[in-house]
């Protein structure tokens, strides 16, 4: 370990001081902090809300064809039988006003709030 002198200013020249400026970042030093784990979770969360009608829309696609069933479409997709069948559902009971704003809608809060759960419960009461 090398021990340097601490600069004194009434004992050391000026022309004698040595400074050295380096540039950097904390990103440059890989210290950056990013956003906090619970910013990320809830990011993730927004990014896997799905827009119902329009999964309500892939199923009736995949089952208009007359060649597959329910349950056909629904190993398909990896799903259960009645969510292939109970999300078209949604398109012949909802309002079409409805169903066509749901369908442009891309804001993650208002797919969250009209969730598939809630669109269930409006079609089933009205």
């Amino acid at each position: 370990m090398v021990l340097l002198p601490i600069y004194d200013s009434r004992r050391t020249n000026y022309v004698a001081r040595l400074e050295m400026r380096i540039p950097w970042s904390f990103r440059e030093l890989g210290l950056e902090r990013g956003p906090s784990k619970r910013v990320l979770q809830h990011a993730a969360f927004l990014a896997r809300t799905p827009n119902p009608i329009l999964k309500a829309r892939k199923y009736e696609a995949a089952t208009a064809r007359g060649t597959l069933s329910y349950r056909d479409v629904a190993q398909k997709f990896g799903v259960t039988r009645e969510e292939v069948c109970q999300y078209p559902m949604l398109l012949r009971r909802l309002p079409a006003e409805l169903v066509q704003s749901m369908e442009t809608e891309t804001r993650p809060e208002v797919l969250r709030r009209m969730s598939y759960r809630r669109l269930l419960m409006m079609a089933r009461s009205g």
